[in-house]
């Protein structure tokens, strides 16, 4: 303890001063890191919230690929519907002798086209 009229004594101060340079700058720290992980958690919450985003939208993009495969399964059978169903008019029209030219030619033009698909189809076959 100081008496009345003594110096403090210099290296009392100076360790002190150092002491609370010390604390401060701890708490500085203390600090800095707490922002520092708050930032780190933050972050972290976000690419978890992106990842359950993300598995959500994988099983989305599935879902419509397997509803895009049904979709091209039943045009291909629709498309088949049709071309046979064409088939089946122009026969009709055929047989009734109700025929234009160019019916008539492009009639003749799906008919040799079929005969040669059940050729190639016979000639797979036989190989």
């Amino acid at each position: 303890m100081l008496k009345s009229g003594e110096a403090p004594d210099l290296r009392l101060l100076n360790t002190f001063g150092t002491f609370l340079q010390l604390i401060i700058l701890y708490l500085c720290k203390l600090a800095l890191m707490k922002t520092v992980e708050e930032h780190i958690n933050a972050i972290h919450g976000r690419v978890q919230q992106l990842l359950k985003k993300y598995a959500a939208l994988r099983k989305e993009n599935a879902v419509l690929h397997q509803e895009l495969e049904e979709k091209r399964a039943n045009e291909k059978i629709f498309l088949e519907k049709i071309d046979s169903l064409e088939m089946q008019a122009g026969m009709l029209k055929a047989s009734s002798g109700k025929m234009n030219e160019k019916e008539k030619h492009d009639f003749e033009k799906r008919i040799n086209q079929y005969i040669k698909d059940v050729e190639k189809c016979i000639k797979m076959l036989n190989n």
